[in-house]
């Protein structure tokens, strides 16, 4: 079952995902032609773009969908116990992910505002070190809260908090060590996203994060991670 259902969610999320990013770029035509047309009741705005701050209002509200790809590193520490003996044990593991996510921006006061939303990802490639030969999961959809600046309508800053859950289908090293179970993983980015569109953006993000499993049997699994993301979204206005 937990094949299954680990098959079933990777499937959804990397075709969402990566056809996300396809999606994402193709510009409609018609808003890029009237974001284009010059503005003659607007004196100010954007060069190039006069109609963006009359639309943006100094900040971008509303509904945003994210497809993109991201890198990781983990360093794993940890024990499984391996017959009546515990075991501990450290290793390393690096990837990517392909992942979607959907937040919804409120203004605060200003350019200043913040985002809830949530977020989902899968594996589409893993580089375990020797010490292990499976290391295969998928993230459950979660939460993430957001403070957000926009400098401008074509820049917007933020700082990103997410929690969810992480399901390991296999763990196991090349000792005979092995484990399933459900991790929790809390994570912190920062964000820089670049409109080239009135509704598209590139988006670049930079974080850290931790996942956590421990149970009455002594199976102790704790691995800390460093990030690198791109993708594309889309804000609707």
């Amino acid at each position: 079952m937990d094949t299954l259902i680990y098959a079933i969610a990777k499937i959804i999320v990397l075709n969402f995902g990566l056809g996300a990013l396809f999606t994402f770029c193709l510009l409609n035509s018609e808003q890029v032609a009237r974001a284009s047309e010059p503005d003659n009741t607007l004196n100010q705005g954007v060069k190039g773009k006069p109609d963006w701050n009359r639309l943006v209002q100094g900040f971008r509200r509303g509904h945003q969908l994210l497809g993109g790809i991201e890198y990781g590193q983990t360093d794993w520490v940890g024990s499984i116990p391996l017959g009546a003996a515990e075991d501990s044990f450290g290793l390393s593991s690096q990837g990517y992910l392909a992942k979607v996510q959907y937040s919804f921006q409120m203004e605060v006061l200003g350019s200043f505002g913040y985002s809830l939303g949530t977020l989902a990802a899968a594996p589409v490639y893993n580089s375990i070190d020797q010490k292990s030969t499976d290391i295969s999961y998928v993230d459950l959809p979660g939460i993430t809260v957001s403070l957000i600046y926009n400098f401008s309508p074509i820049w917007q800053l933020s700082t990103e908090l997410s929690g969810n859950l992480r399901r390991f289908r296999s763990f196991t090293l090349n000792t005979g060590q092995s484990a399933v179970f459900t991790g929790r993983t809390s994570r912190f980015s920062l964000d820089l996203d670049y409109f080239f569109s009135l509704e598209h953006a590139l988006r670049l993000q930079l974080g850290a994060g931790k996942i956590t499993y421990r149970d009455s049997n002594d199976v102790d699994v704790q691995g800390n991670f460093r990030f690198l993301s791109i993708g594309i979204v889309q804000h609707l206005i």
